[in-house]
């Protein structure tokens, strides 16, 4: 058996803890680094003692262990849990307090791969705290954000008792939103942070709405975190009704106090083809927007936008719905909504929908960000919509060929035909150009 066989089925006897079988591939020749960590996590402090006596470094982590190599999980971190995959299994993950005693009696080194991430609220802390472990900048600012999560005001005082960079005074103020700890989210007031410095997605009054506790008091904790100097524009009044939207355990009825006329629910985003509003397409939000239709805050037309866009994403079929037909030559869409359609199509790979919205009149001159398609592109900002519609589907070349044609002189910058040159290649369609 060669040696690498020896050391997988170590790392096998390790895991199901037959002790007679580790003694005798150890024996044999096998590696006990090779199932340290894997002891350290599941093997009790037997085996782990097994292998230390054959020879097993107590900070092993890998054929390049050591003070410089990359950071990967040490012995003493795998014994907290840290090679769980990051799921309910950590959550009720509970470490061998006799493993974590052993390998510090044998000399793990206590800071190494920082298991002190690992031990927030649990004896193993004050073990290794004790052992010589020190809490660097990374350490405190994880410590933070776990102690404004569970709310425990002692060892966040504890976590600030040191300089901390702003960043992470402000992450876990997110923290204490997301988690509606009003006594930990005091406490980082106290100390600094700043309810209305976070970007839109990640401010505290957009966390505490995120929250999915069923029973969870939204109004009060957004309403406390207004009195305690939360600022509301009308963007992040928008981006709090996308999130309240997403967020089952919520009404979007009991926030309509968040909008009024200068709310920007139809407002398109920074080189974007999506509104606001086109985030509340599920049946519960259909009395919100009847609502706000009635104050005349949007439109009969916004809202047919909306199931428009759905259907043109979803649809299963290659044509337009009769309804969808019907509604377009009655004009119940704003010509900026059918280009949308246009756009949501062919993005979608609904390219023969897409033909049709061209034929009814869709503006095919649109341009899209790259970062839409997951494209990352060099010196590129946006893209002509036909470079879009070139793909791996049966219905492009007809599509492609149908926009090139109909393309105004000049409507294509030098750019632009490069790129299209080179993706239509790609794909074999380069014919179009001849």
């Amino acid at each position: 058996m060669a040696d690498s066989a020896l050391d997988r089925a170590l790392f096998d006897a390790t895991r199901s803890g037959d002790a007679k079988q580790i003694i005798r591939l150890l024996e044999a020749g096998a590696d006990p680094n090779y199932a340290i960590l894997e002891a350290s996590t599941t093997g009790g402090p037997e085996i782990v003692a097994m292998l230390l006596d054959a020879g097993a470094d107590p900070d092993w982590t890998g054929p390049d262990s050591g003070r410089d190599a990359p950071r990967r999980p040490t012995p003493l971190a795998a014994c907290l849990g840290a090679t769980v995959p990051m799921d309910k299994s950590r959550m009720f993950w509970k470490h061998n307090p006799a493993t974590l005693d052993l390998l510090l009696e044998r000399g793990a080194d206590p800071n190494l791969g920082k298991p002190l991430i690992y031990a927030f609220g649990s004896p193993a802390w004050d073990k290794l705290r004790a052992a010589g472990a020190v809490i660097d900048q990374e350490i405190a600012t994880a410590g933070m954000i776990w102690s404004a999560t569970q709310g425990r005001t002692e060892d966040l005082e504890e976590f600030l008792s040191a300089p901390v960079p702003e960043e992470s005074l402000q992450a876990a103020l997110g923290a204490a939103a997301a988690a509606h700890q009003e006594a930990a989210l005091r406490v980082l007031l106290e100390h600094g942070a700043n309810l209305n410095q976070a970007p839109d997605h990640r401010n505290p009054l957009v966390r505490c709405l995120a929250h999915s506790g069923r029973d969870a008091d939204h109004i009060g904790f957004f309403n406390e975190l207004r009195y305690l100097g939360a600022g509301l524009t009308p963007e992040l009044a928008v981006r709090c009704l996308m999130t309240i939207a997403a967020n089952h355990f919520l009404d979007l009825m009991d926030f309509r106090f968040l909008v009024d006329a200068d709310t920007p629910l139809t407002q398109l985003g920074p080189d974007s083809y999506r509104t606001p509003l086109d985030r509340f397409k599920e049946p519960r939000h259909q009395k919100f927007l009847q609502w706000l239709v009635d104050q005349e805050y949007i439109s009969d037309q916004d809202c047919a936008a909306i199931t428009l866009l759905d259907k043109v994403s979803h649809v299963d079929q290659d044509r337009l719905p009769a309804d969808i037909q019907s509604d377009i030559v009655d004009n119940r869409y704003h010509q900026r909504d059918i280009d949308r359609a246009l756009m949501t199509a062919i993005l979608a790979g609904r390219l023969s929908i897409a033909a049709q919205l061209v034929a009814a009149g869709a503006d095919f001159r649109q341009r899209l960000a790259p970062r839409f398609m997951g494209w990352q592109l060099r010196d590129i900002d946006t893209l002509p919509l036909v470079a879009v519609a070139i793909q791996d589907h049966p219905n492009s070349r007809s599509l492609v060929s149908t926009l090139l044609n109909e393309m105004p002189p000049g409507e294509l910058s030098e750019k632009d035909q490069d790129f299209v040159r080179k993706r239509a290649l790609a794909f074999g369609m380069t014919d179009l150009f001849d």
